[in-house]
Formats: C-alpha cells, structure tokens, sequence
C-alpha cells in the first residue's frame, strides 16, 4: 500500500467507546527499521489515545495499592487490562446496574482486552480477557477450578497469528477446551485454504507445523476442521458458540 502512497493506519476501540479510541501513529523512527520490522509495527499495535479520548491505559490490579490497580511497566512484557476515560465513554450499559458497576471500577471504563505497553507508549493487545487460556497444574484435592500452582497463560490471539502463517490455514481460531491435568489446553478451529482438499492426517500435519513455530505448551492440543466459523454481521468470530455456550 505505501508503495502507492498510501498509508494504512491501524485503529483500535470498542462500541463502548465509540469506536475507534486508540490511533497507531507512524513515527519517524519507523524509517529507519528494516522494511518488516516496520510493517510489523505499523500492524500490531493498537497505538496511543486518540485527542477526544482523554486517556487509555493499561492498568494490572493491585489490592496492595491504594486505589486498587497499577500501571503495568512499559517493557512490552508486562500484562494488564486497557482502561478508557473521557467524554467519549459511555454512561452504562442499559437496564444492567450491575454490568454498568462493575464495567466503571475505579472510575475507568474496563474493556476486557488484555494489553502490554511499549517503552514509546503504544498499546499492543495481547487477548481477550475471556478468550486467555489458562493452562498450568493444579493440586488433585482442590480440582481444576480453584487453585492453579503454575504454569502458563496462552494469549489465543498470538497462537492465532501464528497459525496463519501456515499456507493450509485460511481462517484459524483458537479456544480453551478442558483438560484433566492442566485445567485447559488450546484447540485451534481451522479453515483450510481454498482449493485444499481435506486429507486423513492434515490435523497433524498442522500440529506438526506449529511446534516449529511456537512454543511447546502454547501448540493446541486438537485441530478441528470445519468449513466455517460462526460470525458477528461484523465479521467477528463468535467464540462462545464454538466454546458450546450461549
């Protein structure tokens, strides 16, 4: 696109707030980056506040603190949740008191996306709150939903990214599904390119491919084939159907 002057620019918001609230600004610095560590840049982070927003930050809680919630550190690494203030907001959520309450803690407005931060200050989103899987070991006399003693968070979206660049996989997404020891393990729900046939084994062939990839405990666990995902009229993959939940 910029080879014909044109300059795409990635925006990031919700209808909460109304629309796109968060601008990734091309800056000067980029011209001097190798041309895919630029393009990289340009398409995976979601960027700084936009003027009428006010402020978007990425805060972790904190119940030893005084107001109850932290800044993450600004290395790239550190988790948090994106938080919105200003007169672009919403007042609340309709005939929902309780969803309106919680949505407000602390006087942000809480949007559910999990973030880092960049030493420049753009926000990069790392999963859904909802959509983050959590995989780890869990102590046999309390059961998988109580108390994890490790392990690791699985961002889907990363495993996501990832897959996409396997030339099989048209459309990809990622899910929790239960697991005995672990408490939940990937499983990547698959379009296949146009024009590739099914084969007995391409499950595999996949699984395969992805260990190259990324890491070990981030691999899913089952590949499922199917020839489409549930959709938003947005275009958004609707996880919860694929999870089994209404």
């Amino acid at each position: 696109m910029t080879a014909h002057n044109l300059q795409p620019v990635h925006v990031y918001g919700l209808t909460e707030v109304y629309g796109p609230s968060t601008k990734n600004y091309y800056l000067p610095s980029f011209h001097d980056l190798p041309e895919e560590k630029r393009w990289s840049n340009m398409a995976r982070w979601q960027g700084h506040a936009f003027l009428g927003t006010r402020e978007a930050r990425v805060l972790k809680r904190n119940p030893k603190s005084k107001q109850g919630w932290e800044d993450v550190v600004r290395d790239g690494k550190d988790v948090g949740e994106i938080v919105f203030r200003g007169n672009i907001v919403m007042k609340g959520y309709l005939n929902n008191e309780k969803g309106t309450k919680k949505a407000f803690e602390g006087g942000w407005f809480w949007s559910g996306d999990l973030a880092v931060i960049h030493p420049g200050g753009q926000i990069e989103i790392v999963d859904r709150e909802k959509d983050i899987i959590i995989s780890g070991t869990f102590p046999l006399e309390f059961g998988v939903d109580r108390v994890r003693e490790g392990g690791e968070n699985i961002s889907s979206l990363s495993v996501e990214a990832t897959l996409l660049g396997n030339p099989l996989i048209h459309e990809v997404a990622v899910i929790p599904i239960p697991h005995e020891k672990w408490g939940e393990r990937p499983k990547a729900v698959v379009i296949l390119t146009p024009g590739e046939p099914y084969r007995v084994g391409i499950e595999e062939e996949i699984r395969k491919w992805a260990k190259t990839k990324m890491a070990g405990w981030m691999v899913p666990d089952v590949v499922e084939i199917v020839e489409e995902l549930p959709k938003t009229a947005t275009g958004k993959v609707k996880k919860h159907v694929l999870k089994g939940k209404k």
